[in-house]
């Protein structure tokens, strides 16, 4: 099987330049918005480690990076969806 890049399988439907900034890796700017959003991701920590282990390819400058614009986007009401038990 051949090795492709999230950008590369994601261009089948949109863009690279729809996944927003680039992380690293394979992590891109939707898959953190998502795991915001969704899985409650709250650090970097809670994307490359506790949701992934993506922090196996990552170097610490980027884990840095990340955690820096996630404290960013989180302050500026970027909060889970649904609160504990699926309501909204």
């Amino acid at each position: 099987m051949d090795s492709f890049s999230s950008c590369e399988l994601a261009s089948h439907q949109r863009g690279c330049a729809d996944l927003g900034q680039w992380f690293g890796a394979t992590l891109t700017e939707s898959e953190v918005r998502y795991l915001m959003s969704a899985e409650w991701a709250v650090t970097a920590e809670d994307v490359v480690w506790r949701r992934s282990k993506l922090g196996l390819r990552l170097s610490v400058g980027e884990i840095a990076a990340l955690d820096e614009w996630m404290a960013v986007h989180y302050s500026e009401g970027e909060r889970p969806l649904r609160e504990a038990g699926g309501r909204t």
